[in-house]
Order: C-alpha cells, then structure tokens, then sequence
C-alpha cells in the first residue's frame, strides 16, 4: 500500500511568478508534482491543499495555528505531511508547529526555494525531492528539508540571504544530510522503498490517533511576544516603551555569553520595570551557536533577580515562537518557566 502524502502551500518564493509589483506567488500546489521524478511521485499517493497564497513575511501566528489544526484534522488519514513556504519566515514557522504537533510520529517537512521553481537552474525542484526524500527515511517530527539535508524545524534558521544552503542546523547536526548526491535528487533503491512504503506507519504506535497523540484542547499561542537586540548604548527608553504596548513576554538577545551592561543602572532599572509588570523575560545569546549563560560574568549574574528564563542553546525563532507557545497554555510566571524550561521537540539542550 502506497503512503499518503498531503502537500499544504502557502505561497513563498518556490510559487513566484515576475509581476510588475516583482515576484509574487502565483503557483499551486499541483504545480510542484512536475519537478518531482516520476518514480518518487509514483511511490506516493498524494493529495494537495492550497491554504495561502502569501510572502512568508506576511506569515504570523494566526497562519501556524491555521497550519496546525489543518495537519491535526488530518492527521489520521495521512503518513505525511509536506509544506512548501517561503524560506524568510520558514525556521518560525517550523519551530511554531514543532510545539503545536508535539508527540506526533508522523513526519511534517517544510521545504521552499531560494529562487521560483520555475527559474532555470532554480534550487526548488531539488529541495521538493529532498523532502520526499524524508518519507522513505523513517523519520518523524517537523523538519525543514533544503540544500540536500533535513534539520529538525526548531532548530534550523536561515542565515543567507541568496545562496542555496540558506539554513544552519543550530547546535545540532543535521537529521540527514544527502549533499553528496549530486543534484540532491536522490532515490533510494527498490529494496528501501519496499521496506519504507510497506503498510502500516512511519512510526512505532502507529494504532495511535490524533486525539490521543495531541489531546483534544484547542490550540492556542499568545503573540504578544516581542524580540529585542541590546546593543551598545542603548537607550533606557527603549526599554521602558516596551511595558507600554501590552506584551506579554519579551526574548532579549545578549551580548556574547549572557552579558547585560549592568553598570548602567538606568537600563537595569527599565529592565526591571519589565520584570515587574509580569512581561515574562526570556534571554538569549546574539550569538547563533553555542549556548548562553549568564552566570559566567558578573555583568550578567544580576539577572538573575529578575527571574530571566535563559533560552540556553535555543535559536532565535525556537525561544520567540516557544514563548507563544508556552503563554498560550498558561498565565501563571512559574508554569511559564517551567514549560519553557521543558524539551518540548528537541528544541534545547538540558
């Protein structure tokens, strides 16, 4: 029996066509079965599904949540689940679901291009056979499939603007990497695609249904979370103009380690002020690699009175989308920390 792949598009880059406005998504989903080889494209039986048509800047909570009861509702009649999206916002969005679908066994993977499928000598065909390629791994969970490897959703982010390797796996190796197969348009041979597509799940506890896998309480993110990148001389202004727009929680990025200029007492004293309106407070290293730790130097130990929550090893869009997450379940402070504080996908290493 062959498995069931759904694809979900949301616009991005991979669906562009020119305009006189410049690029701008135009492609369907079906449009994306052309690239695929015909031998892939025939191990599967595939539905397709249109959600959006948008830039992936315009992608924010209200699409994850729509994206994740889309795969929830579905989740029972699928063995995959595969999301072409716009690669600026693509690592946010696939930490997002990486909470939203914890405890799932079934592969979700996200994929785009760099340039529109379309283009010649676009890396878009190539990275569409990379994330079919994920089907016949055995893996599962969100992940993002690109250049040749798969990297788990929360831990991937996008640190080149045009080269075709645009996303890192942050602090963790890749799942898979397929680099070295040339055009990245592996296909694996008869004898793994008769074991891998064989009936039955990608996963052990394949009886489980989406009701038991993810419970029955509605989704819910709370996107009054800001992002904020101290930098030398800031003004404590800034700070302080923050506990007036109604967040809920804010990710701070620190210099190096987990340092704070805590010698300026005027930007300590608005931090405070942040503290102690209940905008939970997460911090993180500017850095991308390597985790944070604010113990280390006394410029950072003070945060400590503030009840930070250190983001550790997180990446940027793990810790920001995390934090949605985590106050869309609760409003209490300490069950805030300790969500958070909890490896929900991989995302954070304890």
């Amino acid at each position: 029996m062959k498995k069931k792949i759904m694809i979900l598009s949301t616009g991005g880059t991979i669906a562009c066509s020119e305009s006189e406005r410049g690029l701008i998504p135009t492609a369907a989903a079906e449009a994306f079965l052309a690239y695929l080889p015909e031998r892939m494209a025939g191990d599967f039986d595939i539905s397709l599904l249109d959600l959006f048509q948008l830039d992936s800047s315009s992608i924010g909570p209200s699409h994850w949540l729509t994206l994740a009861q889309t795969i929830r509702s579905r989740y029972d009649d699928f063995d995959g689940f595969l999301i072409t999206h716009g690669t600026d916002t693509m690592a946010y969005t696939a930490s997002t679901l990486s909470y939203l679908l914890a405890g799932g066994n079934k592969p979700v993977v996200l994929t785009g291009s760099q340039l529109p499928a379309d283009v010649p000598g676009s890396d878009g065909p190539s990275n569409l056979k990379t994330a079919f390629q994920a089907f016949y791994t055995g893996l599962t969970g969100v992940m993002i499939a690109f250049c040749g490897q798969l990297i788990r959703g929360c831990r991937a982010s996008k640190l080149r603007t045009h080269s075709f390797n645009a996303f890192e796996s942050i602090n963790v190796p890749p799942l898979m990497d397929f680099s070295g197969n040339g055009d990245n348009g592996y296909q694996p041979p008869a004898d793994t695609v008769a074991s891998c597509c064989s009936s039955g799940s990608f996963a052990h506890g394949e009886s489980a249904c989406a009701a038991q896998l993810f419970g029955t309480q509605p989704l819910s993110l709370e996107p009054r979370v800001g992002l904020l990148k101290l930098h030398p001389g800031m003004m404590p202004a800034m700070l302080s103009a923050v506990g007036q727009t109604g967040l809920r929680g804010l990710v701070l990025e620190l210099f190096g380690i987990g340092n704070f200029p805590t010698e300026n007492t005027a930007l300590m004293d608005a931090l405070r002020g942040l503290s102690d309106r209940g905008i939970i407070i997460v911090t993180k290293s500017q850095c991308p690699f390597e985790p944070s730790n604010s113990d280390v130097y006394a410029s950072g130990r003070q945060l400590a009175q503030l009840h930070v929550i250190s983001a550790r090893d997180m990446t940027t869009e793990a810790s920001v989308t995390k934090l949605m997450w985590a106050l869309g379940k609760t409003s209490q402070p300490e069950q805030v920390r300790q969500l958070f504080l909890t490896n929900i996908a991989g995302e954070i290493t304890l």
